[in-house]
C-alpha cells in the first residue's frame, strides 16, 4: 500500500469495502444514470475527454456501473477525428 493510499484510508476506512468513498461522484453520477436506464433505452456517448476512465484503476464495481451498455438497448458513440 502507497503512502497515498494510507491517507485515503485513514480519512475513508469505508473505501475497503467496495474500493470507493462515500464522497466519490463518479459512483453517484453512474448510478443515477443507470437507473434511468432500461432495454428500450438508447444511449448516445458523445466522447467528452480523452478516454481516461478505461485506464483508470477502479473496483469491479465502479467498471460496472460506468457500462451503459448493459443496460441500454442500443450504445452510440460519436467519433471525432
Amino acid at each position: 500500500m502507497s503512502a497515498g493510499d494510507a491517507r485515503v484510508d485513514k480519512w475513508y476506512p469505508e473505501r475497503r469495502f467496495g474500493g470507493f468513498t462515500h464522497v466519490d461522484g463518479t459512483v453517484v453520477f453512474y448510478t443515477r444514470v443507470n437507473s434511468l436506464l432500461d432495454r428500450s433505452t438508447v444511449v448516445l456517448d458523445m466522447g467528452c475527454g480523452r478516454g481516461v476512465a478505461a485506464e483508470d484503476p477502479v473496483p469491479p464495481q465502479v467498471k460496472k456501473e460506468r457500462s451503459a451498455r448493459l443496460r441500454a438497448a442500443s450504445h452510440s458513440a460519436c467519433l471525432a477525428h
